[in-house]
């Protein structure tokens, strides 16, 4: 994780901790900067196996440093963001704390063979298609969301939201349709407190040409979205 300050004139000195079998740190562990200057600092750790997960709290000076910007590193997304889901904390500049700064291996949505998870503003996102047979859901379909249902309970911090898209825009008929098609999705993931929403969103976000014939299909999709926090 790489948090980015404005500093003073000023020497900065990070100590190694020691942790069970590693050690976290600052790097770079010292650093003179000039009035108004952004430093990079990065957290990491050395001499650690099977981390799934970390949350720290990091302090700082606020009469000589200002924190801009917290991003995430590279140690658990392996260069894949898609499989993490990142929090990047609370600055509070006056106080000079970051705060709850937080990173989580989603490895299960990741590893499963059926899925093919993609990131965007919203968090992970599963898309499965051909999932209904009218506002019944496909065997394949409700098997998958069982499985969804499972990896979202175990990461039940995490709020999850289903997203209907259609091929074509919907009449008042395939609307309701819609609407039955979300209690089905929401009974095969258990319908827990993990799912915040069901979105029906019609054809207003096609992912290929609505007016080809070919392959407008495709536009009609499930996403079971794994969205990303930020508090």
């Amino acid at each position: 994780m790489a948090n980015k300050m404005f500093g003073g004139a000023v020497s900065l000195l990070a100590v190694p901790v020691a942790l069970l079998g590693g050690s976290i740190g600052i790097q770079p562990s010292s650093v003179t900067t000039m009035p108004g200057q952004t430093i990079t600092l990065a957290v990491q750790v050395t001499n650690i196996t099977d981390l799934y997960a970390w949350q720290f709290d990091l302090s700082f000076d606020p009469t000589i440093l200002t924190a801009i910007g917290i991003t995430e590193g590279g140690f658990l997304d392996g260069g894949d963001s898609t499989t993490t889901f990142f929090i990047p904390g609370t600055i509070d500049n006056n106080a000079g704390t970051l705060t709850a700064n937080a990173d989580a291996l989603l490895s299960a949505v990741s590893a499963h063979g059926g899925w093919d998870p993609s990131r965007d503003e919203r968090g992970v996102v599963v898309t499965l298609r051909a999932a209904f047979t009218g506002t019944a859901l496909a065997a394949d379909a409700e098997r998958q969301l069982r499985e969804l249902g499972r990896v979202a309970a175990s990461h039940a911090r995490f709020p999850v939201q289903v997203v209907l898209h259609d091929a074509t825009p919907p009449g008042p008929a395939e609307q309701a349709a819609d609407t039955e098609r979300g209690k089905a999705t929401l009974a095969a993931l258990g319908a827990q407190s993990f799912v915040t929403s069901v979105e029906t969103m019609g054809a207003s976000l096609p992912t290929t040409d609505p007016a080809d014939p070919q392959n407008r299909a495709r536009n009609a999709r499930l996403e079971v979205v794994f969205v990303s926090r930020t508090d």
